[in-house]
Parts: structure tokens; C-alpha cells; sequence
């Protein structure tokens, strides 16, 4: 019986000191373009001190218009990003502050083929590959009473393995590869869950 009340009183403890400092993250968007763009990830941040924080987040965007004929351009990345906060307000919390950090990432793309193949030349699929590394700024702004919304941007620079494949569904043979450096955007909004 005391070690259970010991126990409990322990956990009650690390959740007041730990209130706050945490939180889930979400988003789940689209732009009404033609194919249609979407975008969808899943994350999360915690404090590790008063004006510092890690995130990480799992993503997955692009488009998909083989339903009529079109192609596919799909992206799957994790980010591990840490964060500084700037001003008194941001002092131990996630939802008032202004903030710069950096991160890295790996990613994989896939481009699939659209139209209908009956006859040579077979479909072609690309698979990007790498890793990115960049600078973010941004804001945190408070909607409700535990949620609020981060604006980003900033610089991001990829390091690409690309490879093309001819063939079919049973084989593939894969030629045109090469690697590159592409400098590209970051930009997005999440919504953040505090607790």
C-alpha cells in the first residue's frame, strides 16, 4: 500500500512539473489547385528549458491525379527540429512565443506515372531520396485555452539520390540515376495541443 502511494504521489508530482511544457501536434490541409495539392502530419514538442524545445514530426504531402489520367507526386519525411524562443512570455511555454531553430530531415518520393499503358514503353517510376537540413523562424499564436496555432518559413536544403525505373509490374531495371543539391522552401502551419 505505500509503495502504491509513493508511486502515485510520484507521478502526481512529475505531471505538475511537466504540465504544459508538451505538446501534440496536427495538421491537414490542401490547396485548390489543379491537380489538387494536400498536405498531413502528426508531431510532437516538448521543453527541454526555459526558452529551448525539440520537435519532431512525421509528414506526408503531394498530390495524386492518376483517378483521371493524371500523375502522382507523393513525399514522406520525418523532421527533427529544435527550437529557441525569444521574450519573457515564452519562458517555459509553447504558445506565446516567437521562435527561431534548425533542423534536419529524411525524406522519400515517389513519382508515379498517369494515362492508361497497354503497350511499350512501359511506366516510370521515380523515387527521390535524402536528406535536408535548413533554418525555420516563426510564431506561435494562442487560440483557446490549451491549443494554439505555429506560423513557419524558412530556407531548406536538400541532398537527393534520384532514380528512374522502366518495367513492369514484375520487374523493374533502373537507369538515370544521379544525386543533387535542390535549395527549396519550408513553410507551414500546425495546430498545437498543449498538456
Amino acid at each position: 500500500m505505500k509503495k502504491t502511494f509513493s508511486f502515485s504521489c510520484f507521478l502526481l508530482l512529475a505531471t505538475a512539473i511537466f504540465a504544459q511544457k508538451n505538446a501534440a501536434k496536427l495538421h491537414l490541409g490542401g490547396l485548390p489547385t489543379n491537380p489538387m495539392v494536400f498536405s498531413k502530419g502528426l508531431g510532437y514538442e516538448r521543453m527541454v528549458a526555459e526558452f529551448w524545445s525539440v520537435q519532431l514530426m512525421f509528414n506526408k504531402y503531394g498530390w495524386d491525379d492518376r483517378g483521371l489520367d493524371g500523375e502522382a507526386e507523393i513525399t514522406k519525411n520525418a523532421v527533427l527540429e529544435t527550437r529557441h524562443f525569444f521574450g519573457k512570455k515564452s519562458k517555459g511555454t509553447l504558445d506565446k512565443a516567437f521562435f527561431v531553430g534548425c533542423f534536419v530531415e529524411g525524406f522519400h518520393k515517389k513519382v508515379l506515372p498517369g494515362g492508361e499503358w497497354f503497350e511499350p514503353p512501359p511506366p516510370l517510376i521515380g523515387k527521390r531520396w535524402g536528406m535536408g537540413t535548413g533554418l525555420v523562424m516563426g510564431k506561435n499564436f494562442p487560440l483557446f485555452k490549451i491549443f494554439f496555432l505555429e506560423c513557419f518559413a524558412g530556407p531548406k536544403l536538400r541532398y537527393v539520390r534520384s532514380v528512374d525505373y522502366f518495367g513492369t509490374a514484375d520487374q523493374y531495371e533502373a537507369h538515370n540515376a544521379h544525386h543533387y543539391t535542390k535549395l527549396v522552401p519550408r513553410i507551414g502551419c500546425n495546430v498545437g495541443y498543449r498538456f
